[in-house]
């Protein structure tokens, strides 16, 4: 009979080792993610306020536009 030599519970197999480090490089890519999602969200709250606010005076523009358009007279 041939006897497979044990592993040491202290020796990390290749394997485990591999698994670790691609859990390690998941969890920092998924860590570096969602900050660089956080800092679009942080950059775009201010661009959006201000796309909205000129849209809403666009839009007070044009009902403005529009009221004198129907106040014409022929």
């Amino acid at each position: 009979m041939s006897e497979t030599p044990e592993t040491p519970e202290t020796e990390t197999s290749p394997i485990d080792k591999a698994k670790a480090t691609a859990e390690d490089a998941f969890a920092k890519a998924k860590s570096g993610a969602e900050d660089a999602l956080a800092k679009a969200k942080d950059a775009a709250g201010p661009a959006k306020a201000k796309a909205e606010e000129a849209i809403d005076k666009a839009k007070a523009a044009a009902e403005g536009l529009l009221e004198k358009v129907k106040n014409l007279k022929p």
